[in-house]
Protein backbone atom coordinates (compact mmCIF):
# COMPACT_ATOMS: atom_id res chain seq x y z
CA UNK A 1 0.00 0.00 0.00
CA UNK A 2 0.75 3.25 -0.82
CA UNK A 3 1.54 5.96 2.08
CA UNK A 4 -1.03 7.98 3.70
CA UNK A 5 -3.49 4.73 4.13
CA UNK A 6 -5.18 5.39 7.66
CA UNK A 7 -6.72 1.45 8.42
CA UNK A 8 -8.43 2.38 11.61
CA UNK A 9 -11.29 -0.10 10.74
CA UNK A 10 -13.26 -2.38 13.61
CA UNK A 11 -13.19 -5.16 10.62
CA UNK A 12 -9.38 -4.78 10.28
CA UNK A 13 -8.64 -4.65 14.22
CA UNK A 14 -6.54 -7.57 14.05
CA UNK A 15 -4.50 -6.52 10.52
CA UNK A 16 -1.43 -5.89 10.03
CA UNK A 17 -1.09 -2.84 7.78
CA UNK A 18 1.94 -1.46 6.10
CA UNK A 19 2.72 0.87 3.39
CA UNK A 20 5.98 2.48 1.14
CA UNK A 21 6.52 5.05 -0.97
CA UNK A 22 5.61 3.34 -4.48
CA UNK A 23 2.90 0.49 -2.69
CA UNK A 24 5.33 -2.51 -3.57
CA UNK A 25 6.76 -4.75 -0.48
CA UNK A 26 10.22 -3.98 -0.20
CA UNK A 27 13.06 -5.76 1.77
CA UNK A 28 11.62 -3.97 5.35
CA UNK A 29 8.65 -4.29 4.78
CA UNK A 30 9.57 -8.49 4.39
CA UNK A 31 11.33 -8.57 7.22
CA UNK A 32 8.63 -6.53 9.52
CA UNK A 33 5.91 -8.98 8.27
CA UNK A 34 8.42 -11.75 9.19
CA UNK A 35 9.41 -11.11 12.09
CA UNK A 36 5.76 -8.74 13.48
CA UNK A 37 3.46 -10.67 11.95
CA UNK A 38 4.49 -14.05 10.69
CA UNK A 39 6.88 -15.21 13.63
CA UNK A 40 5.09 -13.23 16.26
CA UNK A 41 1.57 -14.92 15.49
CA UNK A 42 3.49 -18.62 14.97
CA UNK A 43 5.99 -19.08 17.18
CA UNK A 44 3.74 -20.09 20.39
CA UNK A 45 2.01 -22.85 18.30
CA UNK A 46 5.42 -24.14 17.11
CA UNK A 47 6.75 -24.61 20.41
CA UNK A 48 10.49 -24.26 20.15
CA UNK A 49 10.18 -26.69 17.12
CA UNK A 50 10.92 -25.49 13.39
CA UNK A 51 8.39 -23.91 11.42
CA UNK A 52 8.40 -23.79 6.72
CA UNK A 53 7.57 -20.76 5.48
CA UNK A 54 7.21 -21.27 1.88
CA UNK A 55 8.18 -18.06 -0.49
CA UNK A 56 7.77 -17.27 -4.26
CA UNK A 57 10.89 -16.48 -3.93
CA UNK A 58 10.49 -12.79 -4.42
CA UNK A 59 14.34 -10.38 -3.98
CA UNK A 60 12.76 -8.68 -0.45
CA UNK A 61 12.07 -12.18 1.20
CA UNK A 62 16.12 -13.93 -0.09
CA UNK A 63 18.00 -11.22 1.36
CA UNK A 64 20.86 -12.26 3.93
CA UNK A 65 19.30 -10.27 6.58
CA UNK A 66 15.85 -12.21 6.06
CA UNK A 67 17.02 -15.63 5.69
CA UNK A 68 18.81 -14.78 9.13
CA UNK A 69 16.06 -13.63 10.99
CA UNK A 70 13.79 -16.56 9.80
CA UNK A 71 16.90 -19.07 10.95
CA UNK A 72 17.60 -17.22 13.88
CA UNK A 73 13.69 -17.67 14.74
CA UNK A 74 13.71 -21.02 13.41
CA UNK A 75 12.14 -20.67 10.36
CA UNK A 76 13.10 -22.64 7.55
CA UNK A 77 12.58 -20.82 4.11
CA UNK A 78 11.20 -23.25 1.29
CA UNK A 79 11.63 -20.64 -1.89
CA UNK A 80 9.57 -21.77 -4.93
CA UNK A 81 10.98 -21.96 -8.61
CA UNK A 82 10.53 -19.27 -10.52
CA UNK A 83 7.17 -19.14 -12.12
CA UNK A 84 5.60 -22.37 -10.55
CA UNK A 85 4.07 -20.38 -8.00
CA UNK A 86 0.49 -21.57 -10.45
CA UNK A 87 1.34 -24.88 -9.79
CA UNK A 88 2.85 -25.07 -6.15
CA UNK A 89 1.69 -22.53 -3.99
CA UNK A 90 -1.05 -23.05 -2.01
CA UNK A 91 -3.03 -19.84 -1.86
CA UNK A 92 -2.67 -19.87 -5.98
CA UNK A 93 -3.43 -23.54 -6.36
CA UNK A 94 -6.64 -23.15 -4.80
CA UNK A 95 -7.15 -19.73 -1.79
CA UNK A 96 -6.89 -16.97 -4.57
CA UNK A 97 -9.85 -18.31 -6.48
CA UNK A 98 -12.86 -18.46 -4.39
CA UNK A 99 -11.78 -15.43 -2.76
CA UNK A 100 -11.05 -13.22 -6.03
CA UNK A 101 -14.66 -14.21 -6.91
CA UNK A 102 -16.50 -13.58 -3.42
CA UNK A 103 -14.71 -10.02 -3.55
CA UNK A 104 -16.16 -9.32 -7.15
CA UNK A 105 -19.61 -10.27 -5.83
CA UNK A 106 -18.81 -7.76 -2.71
CA UNK A 107 -17.77 -5.30 -5.54
CA UNK A 108 -20.20 -5.63 -7.81
CA UNK A 109 -23.31 -5.43 -5.41
CA UNK A 110 -21.47 -2.19 -3.67
CA UNK A 111 -20.86 -0.39 -6.96
CA UNK A 112 -24.31 -0.41 -8.20
CA UNK A 113 -25.35 1.72 -5.31
CA UNK A 114 -22.20 4.43 -5.59
CA UNK A 115 -20.10 5.80 -7.92
CA UNK A 116 -16.85 5.17 -5.75
CA UNK A 117 -15.09 2.95 -3.23
CA UNK A 118 -13.88 4.31 -0.46
CA UNK A 119 -10.66 2.77 1.99
CA UNK A 120 -13.28 1.74 4.62
CA UNK A 121 -15.76 0.34 1.75
CA UNK A 122 -12.47 -1.79 0.72
CA UNK A 123 -12.20 -3.50 3.76
CA UNK A 124 -15.76 -3.94 4.58
CA UNK A 125 -15.78 -6.02 1.38
CA UNK A 126 -12.80 -7.49 1.98
CA UNK A 127 -13.50 -8.46 5.23
CA UNK A 128 -16.81 -10.43 3.99
CA UNK A 129 -14.68 -11.78 1.21
CA UNK A 130 -12.40 -13.47 3.13
CA UNK A 131 -15.10 -15.38 4.87
CA UNK A 132 -15.05 -18.14 1.63
CA UNK A 133 -11.74 -18.79 3.53
CA UNK A 134 -12.16 -22.00 5.83
CA UNK A 135 -9.68 -24.46 7.15
CA UNK A 136 -11.37 -27.21 5.11
CA UNK A 137 -10.22 -24.85 1.62
CA UNK A 138 -6.92 -24.11 3.52
CA UNK A 139 -6.30 -28.22 3.99
CA UNK A 140 -7.56 -28.30 0.35
CA UNK A 141 -5.02 -26.04 -0.96
CA UNK A 142 -1.94 -28.07 0.52
CA UNK A 143 -3.54 -31.36 -0.80
CA UNK A 144 -3.99 -30.04 -4.52
CA UNK A 145 -0.40 -28.28 -4.19
CA UNK A 146 0.73 -31.66 -3.49
CA UNK A 147 2.42 -30.26 -0.09
CA UNK A 148 0.84 -32.00 2.96
CA UNK A 149 2.16 -35.25 4.72
CA UNK A 150 1.74 -37.27 1.92
CA UNK A 151 4.16 -35.81 -0.33
CA UNK A 152 2.69 -36.07 -4.06
CA UNK A 153 4.80 -34.46 -6.32
CA UNK A 154 3.57 -36.53 -9.38
CA UNK A 155 0.44 -33.99 -8.77
CA UNK A 156 2.57 -31.13 -9.76
CA UNK A 157 4.44 -32.95 -12.64
CA UNK A 158 1.67 -33.86 -14.36
CA UNK A 159 0.29 -30.09 -15.19
CA UNK A 160 3.96 -29.86 -17.02
CA UNK A 161 4.03 -30.21 -20.31
CA UNK A 162 8.16 -31.19 -20.31
CA UNK A 163 7.03 -33.81 -18.14
CA UNK A 164 5.03 -35.66 -20.39
CA UNK A 165 7.23 -35.34 -22.97
CA UNK A 166 9.78 -37.12 -20.68
CA UNK A 167 7.53 -40.40 -20.69
CA UNK A 168 7.41 -40.24 -24.81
Amino acid sequence: MTQGWDCNHTAAKDWVFATSQNGWTDNELALHWLKDCFDKHTKQRAQGKYQLLILDGHGSRITAEFIQQAWDSRIVCLCLPPHSTHLLQPLDVVIFGPLQQAFTKEVDKFAGANLSISKKDFIDMYSKSRQVITSTLASQSFRDAGINSKLRPEKVLWCMPSYHLSWA
